[in-house]
């Protein structure tokens, strides 16, 4: 009722504004929408700007407010990051845009800063063709190029300009130097930019460099006086103006500052990181990990010195990826975290990087969402935090597929701090963007994240649809909201809301090809509505419409829905001539699509008939064009290239959807040539097999596999054979773990991560132990399936008592140590016997391999300190060289098994 309150006064509000505008002259008009240019309220200059020309008509004064307030609306979008939406608002500028003569310089500097480099220059050309030069627009361009590193090339850029201006005269010197400067050689670089005048737009950069050759020479006054000429345009004005406050502190103007931990390498020379970075490489992969250490305690120093642990910190999250390629192991990395960080931040840093490659997701997010708090000690920004995990991890869940809840401990135990309110896969991961979005309710990420979800049930459409109406107030200039809305209404078959919120989605970005292909598709699907109805004058009105709005990629579309509509109504007609025959009412069509575009028309135009009754009244009709498309595939399939072939087999997008309920593409053409497989590159031919992975396409699969596995890379080979002997042990012609082991065996870093995503996909077809073998990535499982009882594993696995066991274990160890005067080898073989009676509390003698590691998994996140506490207990054991000593499940426990 509020939001309903809200909005009525929000028209009230608007019919006031346009009714006292009403009265307004041109003159009157055009004054408000500069004051509210001034103002910086560009909607509001563009609204009344316009109605000013709608009710007056254009005018110079008129087209140039309104060119500077679209660019205003532009740099405000693109300061937003809706660069689509700025690049159409760039687009209407342009439309008003003056001549390039008449533009002020003020006018000139806003348009160059919405366009690239290349083409800023470019303008500046034709600027300069029509007047003199612009001192503004050159220092503009200057600084882009010194900022943004094309220097380099910066002759790409002037070649058009008069080689005599300035900024093209002086951009060769300045190029020279920047080398120079990046190495500290400050007095040879500037004499290499003597020559700069004080009126070229790379002043500037001498005025730096001569400021930092009487820096090193500590004349505080003559670099105060180099630096308080340069313009606060200039991209290292910041720095600039640290150098101010540090010099006037010195000579006592002004109170004392903390030094800047940036002047630290000013004063100890350049570091050089590539070097450190490579060396401390090398020691991780010798498994040097006290030396690696060391590496990168001088490495967070030199490149962070204000705060050197939280540089370690994200040089650890940086090197977590070498745990992934299988270059350093699990444990090593652990002990390397524990050694360079303590307390909470490394409990953190160890729950975020576990978070990546969980076998229980929502009970590891909930664990690092629980430490959330010490990381970001900002409320706003903890808050932020935990709506960007929360969405992240329901996109990889969605990805790899959500377990049944009862098989998750996080369910249980972290339910309200994810969010969730049902035990529905499908309702899991949108109660998780739901409180994603509550807590950042401009994470835009997160509602990209929720329109992937499946929503097969009423709950499920009926959340989602929440959550994107709140986006609409959130994001009032964005579309996106508008179009995912759009094809909501139309599943729940609500044709006049999703009319109603696609007319929305024009006001908001009339020009986004997004919004028009939206619309588009809305005329396509009245057209067959209206095939439906037999009302062919009203079809013809509609595909004209959909014309004019003249979008490329629809385009074939929109001949299929005229092809169709024609062959129809000309059989109900009864007056079909030659000129009206089916062949010359497809070949009409067909001729002007290219290769590519024929045969995807083709087969769905074939798919099309077969939706409609026509298909029983004329089956001629259907006969001809399926004809038609198996010939076309049969002539010219060999001219497409293999990228071509993938996409003609990928599904439809999903806003097809309304307009094509059969979007699988795929099965229409294996059915018509098996062969099409044949002219897809190995590398490509995966995205297809994940399509057709069904039971009546598994002969397929494997044909084509054994076809290609003795001529691919071995990259390509490995994943050949993953997905065969997957397909081999579902279909029950293969039931041997060896070849899973065998595979993964063959595999390491990137490699080894493409077969673990493929697993957790396949995983879906599978059932009982192999599904749980994929889905887990073990297939240990396989060898010890009649151990694995998903009713008994909680019971199994206890969690509660295992850090009251493991804390009372190391008392005793520590009493015995702190008596003195014990034997070494006395208090080693209490700490092994120590050990062996807490694994024995778990009765998991003589249990798989995989059951064991589980525990030790469950274990080591069970308590805070548990991580630390195994740690500790494994470098003593295998210091002292006890480690074969142990039993094979205490070891497995204690070290776990390599992956």
């Amino acid at each position: 009722m509020g939001k309903k309150n809200k909005n009525k006064k929000k028209t009230r509000r608007q019919k006031e504004v346009q009714l006292q505008a009403h009265d307004l002259t041109s003159d009157q008009l055009l004054e408000k929408g500069s004051l509210e240019l001034e103002a910086g309220k560009a909607r509001d200059a563009i609204a009344t700007l316009k109605f000013a020309v709608k009710k007056h008509g254009t005018s110079d004064a008129a087209k140039t407010l309104l060119f500077r307030a679209y660019l205003m609306r532009e740099s405000q979008l693109r300061q937003k990051s809706m660069s689509v939406e700025a690049e159409a608002l760039k687009k209407q500028a342009e439309e008003y845009m003056p001549e390039i003569g008449r533009l002020s310089e003020q006018d000139l500097t806003a348009y160059l800063s919405a366009c690239s480099a290349k083409e800023a220059f470019n303008i500046y050309e034709k600027y300069t063709a029509a007047n003199k030069r612009s001192p503004a627009a050159e220092q503009f361009l200057a600084n882009r190029l010194f900022k943004s590193g094309h220097l380099i090339n910066a002759g790409e850029f002037t070649e058009k300009l008069d080689p005599s201006l300035p900024l093209c005269r002086d951009a060769g010197p300045v190029q020279k130097a920047m080398p120079l400067m990046n190495k500290g050689k400050w007095e040879e670089a500037l004499e290499l930019l003597g020559g700069i005048s004080r009126q070229s737009p790379f002043a500037p950069v001498r005025l730096f460099c001569r400021a930092m050759v009487c820096f090193y020479k500590e004349d505080d006054a003559l670099m105060l006086k180099a630096l308080s000429m340069i313009p606060e345009d200039f991209p290292l004005i910041d720095l600039v103006k640290e150098l101010k406050e540090a010099a006037n502190a010195e000579s006592g103007e002004s109170a004392p500052a903390v030094p800047s931990p940036r002047f630290q390498s000013l004063w100890e020379g350049a570091v050089n990181m590539r070097a450190e970075v490579r060396e401390l490489l090398r020691l991780l992969e010798k498994g040097q990990l006290r030396q690696a250490a060391q590496s990168i305690v001088a490495i967070a120093d030199a490149a962070y010195p204000r705060d050197p642990v939280a540089a370690r910190v994200l040089i650890l999250e940086i090197l977590w990826n070498m745990v992934v390629q299988d270059k350093i192991g699990d444990i090593d990395f652990h002990k390397l975290v524990l050694s360079l960080i303590e307390g909470k931040r490394a409990e953190t840093l160890l729950a975020k990087t576990r978070l990546t490659r969980s076998r229980e997701p929502l009970y590891d997010l909930g664990r690092y969402i629980s430490f959330l708090v010490k990381e970001f000690p900002e409320p706003e920004a903890a808050k932020i935090a935990h709506s960007t995990v929360l969405s992240y991890t329901a996109h990889l869940l969605n990805t790899v597929g959500v377990r049944s809840a009862k098989e998750d401990r996080g369910f249980k135990t972290y339910k309200k701090l994810l969010g969730i309110r049902s035990e529905a896969p499908e309702m899991i991961l949108i109660d998780m963007i739901k409180e994603s979005v509550r807590l950042d309710p401009l994470n835009r990420a997160a509602y990209q994240v929720l329109t992937e979800f499946p929503r097969f049930s009423r709950a499920a459409k009926n959340g989602v649809e929440a959550v994107l109406t709140d986006m609409l107030a959130h994001f009032p200039d964005d579309p996106f909201p508008c179009l995912e809305l759009a094809s909501l209404y139309d599943e729940k078959n609500a044709f006049r809301k999703a009319e109603h919120i696609l007319a929305e989605a024009m006001k908001r970005a009339p020009h986004d090809s997004r919004v028009i292909d939206r619309n588009i598709i809305a005329l396509l699907v009245s057209a067959e509505q209206n095939i439906r109805r037999e009302k062919f004058h009203l079809v013809a009105k509609d595909i004209e419409k959909a014309e004019q709005m003249k979008s490329r990629k629809l385009a074939p579309f929109i001949a299929e829905k005229r092809i169709l509509c024609r062959l129809i109504a000309d059989f109900h007609s009864g007056a079909g001539t030659a000129d009206t025959s089916p062949e010359k009412t497809v070949a009409a069509e067909m001729d002007a699509l290219p290769l590519f575009e024929q045969l995807r028309i083709l087969s769905v135009l074939a798919t099309d008939i077969k939706e409609h009754h026509i298909a029983l009244q004329c089956p001629a009709m259907l006969a001809y064009t399926e004809k038609l498309f198996e010939q076309k595939l049969k002539t010219s399939a060999s001219l497409l290239s293999s990228s071509e072939r993938v996409r003609l087999l990928m599904p439809l997008e999903k806003d097809f959807a309304p307009l094509f309920p059969f979007r699988q593409l795929a099965p229409v053409f294996l059915k018509k040539q098996k062969n099409i497989l044949k002219g897809i590159a190995d590398a490509e031919i995966f995205p297809v097999f994940d399509i057709i992975f069904k039971p009546a396409w598994f002969d397929v699969i494997k044909k084509e596999i054994k076809r290609r596995i003795k001529t691919a890379n071995p990259k390509d080979r490995l994943l050949l054979e993953f997905y065969l002997v997957t397909v081999q042990h579902i279909t029950g012609h293969a039931d041997d773990a060896g070849l899973f082991k065998n595979i993964i065996e063959q595999a390491s870093g990137t490699l080894r991560e493409e077969l673990r995503t493929s697993s957790r996909r396949l995983s879906e077809y599978a059932e009982g132990a192999l599904k749980k073998a994929l889905e887990m990535f073990d297939f240990d499982i396989l060898d010890d399936r009649d151990f694995w009882d998903d009713n008994d594993m909680e019971d199994f696995l206890p969690e509660e008592e295992a850090e009251l066991g493991l804390q009372e274990m190391l008392e005793r160890v520590r009493k015995l140590e702190g008596r003195g005067g014990v034997p070494e080898a006395e208090f080693l073989n209490e700490l092994i016997a120590g050990f062996e009676t807490f694994v024995d509390s778990f009765e998991v003698r003589g249990e798989p391999d995989f059951i064991v590691f589980e525990l030790r998994e469950m274990l080591r996140s069970a308590a805070p300190k548990a991580c630390q506490d195994f740690d500790e207990l494994a470098e003593i054991v295998d210091r002292n060289g006890l480690k074969k000593q142990l039993s094979r499940e205490a070891r497995l426990i204690l070290f776990g098994k390599k992956r």
